[in-house]
C-alpha cells in the first residue's frame, strides 16, 4: 500500500473540527471507543477504502463488572465490517481469555497482536518492530499500536485525527472526549470526576504518563520523517507536522 494513505481516527475533541463524511471512501484505522461514534456504521460500511479497528491490550479495570460490560460490547455486529486488531500484552487478563469465558466468537478477519517488546530509543528500529506476526513494541495507547500497524501495512501517508491526549488541560470530565458512550469512556469520566471532586488533579503526573506515548511517536518520526501528519489543531503532540484537512483532496 505504498502508494496509499490512511487516517487513524481517535475520539479526542478535535474530531469535531473534521467533517467525517469526507473520510467515507478512505483507508481508516479506528481506535477503541470510536466504535460508539454516531457515524461509525456509515464509515465502515463504505465499499471503498479498507476499514480497520484497533483495540489496545486490556489493563486493570476498577472492578470486574466494568471488564464484563466492556467485553460484551464486542458483540456489536458492525465489527464484522472491519478488520480488528486486539493487542495482547503480559497483563494477567487479555482478550483471548475473556472472549473464551464469554463464548464470544470473533470473526475471521480479526487478529491478535502480541506486543510486549520494550521500546528503546537507543536501539535502531528493525523491521521486526513492525512485524505483526512477531512480538512488537508494547503500546501505551491504541494510537501507538495503530501507528505500528499502519507502518507495517506500508501506507506512505498516515494522518492522525482526534489523537489529542490533551485531557490534562481541561477541568471538566465531560470534555475529555467527543464520544460519551461505551463502558471504557464512561469509566474514564467517572475516574476523572472523582479526581476533580477530591482535588487530586496533578498535571505533572499526567505529563509523566504521556512519556511512553510520545516516545514511540518520536522514534517513528525520526525513522520515517514526514510520513505521519497530525490533522488535530488541539493535539498535545508536535513531533509530527500539523496539516489542515482543507489542504487534502477527497473524492
Amino acid at each position: 500500500m505504498n502508494d496509499q494513505r490512511c487516517f487513524i481516527v481517535g475520539s479526542g475533541n478535535s474530531i469535531n473540527d473534521v467533517d467525517l463524511k469526507l473520510l467515507k471512501n478512505e483507508n481508516l484505522i479506528f481506535l477503541n471507543s470510536f466504535l460508539h461514534h454516531d457515524h461509525y456504521s456509515d464509515l465502515v460500511k463504505s465499499k471503498r477504502g479498507k476499514k480497520f479497528h484497533v483495540f489496545t491490550p486490556l489493563h486493570q479495570f476498577r472492578n470486574k463488572k466494568i471488564l464484563e460490560n466492556y467485553i460484551d460490547e464486542f458483540k456489536n455486529p458492525i465489527l464484522k465490517n472491519v478488520t480488528c486488531f486486539f493487542g495482547i500484552d503480559d497483563f494477567s487478563t487479555n482478550y483471548i481469555k475473556e472472549f473464551k469465558k464469554k463464548n464470544l466468537v470473533i470473526h475471521d478477519s480479526s487478529f491478535y497482536v502480541y506486543c510486549t517488546k520494550k521500546i528503546d530509543d537507543n536501539e535502531p528500529i528493525s523491521p521486526d518492530d513492525f512485524e505483526l506476526s512477531k512480538n512488537i513494541w508494547s503500546p501505551k495507547t491504541s494510537s501507538n499500536l495503530a501507528l505500528q500497524i499502519a507502518i507495517y501495512m506500508n501506507f506512505n501517508e498516515i494522518y492522525l485525527i482526534g489523537i489529542d491526549h490533551d485531557y490534562m488541560n481541561t477541568r471538566h470530565a465531560d470534555n475529555i472526549k467527543v464520544i460519551k458512550k461505551g463502558t471504557l469512556v464512561e469509566d474514564e469520566q467517572d475516574q476523572w470526576k472523582a479526581l476533580l471532586k477530591h482535588g487530586k488533579i496533578d498535571q505533572t503526573s499526567f505529563l509523566k504518563d504521556l512519556i511512553p506515548v510520545i516516545k514511540p511517536m518520536e522514534i517513528i518520526e525520526k525513522k520515517f520523517p514526514g510520513r505521519v501528519k497530525n490533522l488535530s489543531k488541539r493535539s498535545f503532540f508536535y513531533c509530527h507536522d500539523k496539516v489542515d484537512i482543507s489542504d487534502l483532496k477527497f473524492e
